[in-house]
């Protein structure tokens, strides 16, 4: 089984009294804003945000946000042998069928001759067969202290900034949630501001559907997980990480039994393993085992 695992700290959350509100009137009906007066029920009501591999979709709910983490590598699936020799032999036969308007038989001769072998990607449920599908990373959900009514609430997406505002008053405070995905620093940042002091609170959780599990590890909030049917076993070499990093591991049977972190350029490396942390400084070219 694949493993992998998300820090809370990949989003970047802070809060802080601000004096005025934030402009929430202005631009409103341009070309570029999308405003809704309701949180979101279902996912495709969120408001989502991205950089290309990291993506997270805000609910704007005002007592418990939940916001939907996505990361482009959580793929299920793994290698298989799906070549199907020949296939190109019926091809003509294929176009003639479909010239001649007898689509159901080109379709039942593709189907029949010109398809993949094995299971294929499952007929759209590829999660159940070695193709795999692509799966969310998890949940982010932040339970907040504040209790009492909510006013004047309003959740915008502008699209000229790509950044996706939750505000709203309880009693006479007004609260103002501000999030981004950074494309140059690889997180998604959240802000947290209200009018008055003490007024921000909360708890932080994160879940995903299945094969999860959460823990604190020295302050920081630690999701590790496994994805079905992926590689049960098999190493990777010369793994270039951020940070000048060069990863080396090895698993079997889905676990892992060797790793090796080495340094290209020098500096502190922290690792989180397992519900372990482990931290070292490296000079260029020195390594740190892991397992």
């Amino acid at each position: 089984m694949r493993t992998m695992a998300v820090l809370a700290g990949t989003m970047m959350i802070g809060g802080y009294v601000a004096a005025a509100a934030h402009g929430k009137d202005a631009a409103l009906n341009g070309s570029t804003w999308l405003w809704y007066d309701t949180p979101a029920t279902e996912f495709c009501q969120g408001l989502p945000l991205g950089n290309g591999r990291l993506g997270i979709t805000v609910f704007g709910g005002p007592g418990e946000e939940r916001i939907v983490l996505n990361e482009e590598s959580v793929w299920s699936g793994s290698t298989f042998a799906n070549d199907r020799p020949g296939a190109h032999k019926n091809l003509p036969a294929i176009r003639e069928l479909l010239l001649a308007g007898k689509n159901s038989e080109a379709e039942a001769l593709v189907n029949r001759t010109f398809t993949c072998r094995g299971k294929g990607s499952g007929h759209g449920r590829g999660a159940n067969v070695p193709f795999g599908c692509y799966q969310t990373l998890g949940n982010l959900r932040v339970r907040f202290a504040g209790e009492g009514p909510v006013s004047e609430y309003r959740r915008m997406l502008d699209l000229s900034s790509a950044v996706a505002t939750v505000e709203f008053k309880q009693g006479n405070i007004l609260h103002t949630r501000e999030h981004f995905v950074s494309e140059p620093d690889q997180v998604g940042v959240i802000c947290y501001r209200a009018d008055q002091g003490g007024q921000i609170s909360f708890e932080l959780g994160m879940d995903r559907p299945e094969r999860f599990s959460t823990s604190v590890v020295e302050g920081d909030l630690l999701m590790t997980g496994t994805l079905p049917d992926a590689w049960s076993y098999g190493e990777v070499k010369r793994l270039h990480a951020r940070g000048g990093l060069v990863v080396d591991m090895a698993w079997k049977a889905g676990k892992l039994i060797s790793a090796s972190v080495t340094a290209t350029r020098g500096g502190k490396v922290v690792v989180l393993y397992a519900g372990t942390r482990k931290a070292a400084t490296l000079a260029a070219g020195q390594a740190v085992q892991i397992l």
